[in-house]
């Protein structure tokens, strides 16, 4: 199952525990930012996985993020869509839900 949603607020109050094998977050989104979207889904369920798709990258605003998961987490843009499912199905395999703690 795929879902897609046109904000963050929306994608937050949408959210189902126990339902997504990853969740692709872009960074820049209106209201909550892709960041802040990801500690809210977080908090609602520890062992999703969440996986970032941007064109840049904030290492200096959110470096707990960034220490916390593999860079394989956090996918560039542009990216051509059979390198991009490439990418979520190893995410999707990984079996130490990306972190390193």
């Amino acid at each position: 199952m795929v879902d897609s949603r046109e904000n963050s607020t929306l994608a937050l109050e949408k959210f189902k525990a126990q339902s997504y094998d990853l969740v692709v977050l872009v960074i820049k989104m209106p209201e909550l930012n892709g960041f802040a979207l990801y500690r809210e889904i977080k908090r609602l369920e520890k062992e999703v996985k969440v996986c970032f798709l941007t064109a840049e990258m904030y290492y200096d605003e959110y470096p707990d993020i960034f220490s916390s998961l593999p860079n394989k987490y956090f996918i560039r843009k542009p990216i051509e869509n059979e390198e991009l499912m490439a990418k979520i199905n190893e995410i999707i395999a990984d079996d130490t839900n990306g972190y390193h703690t």
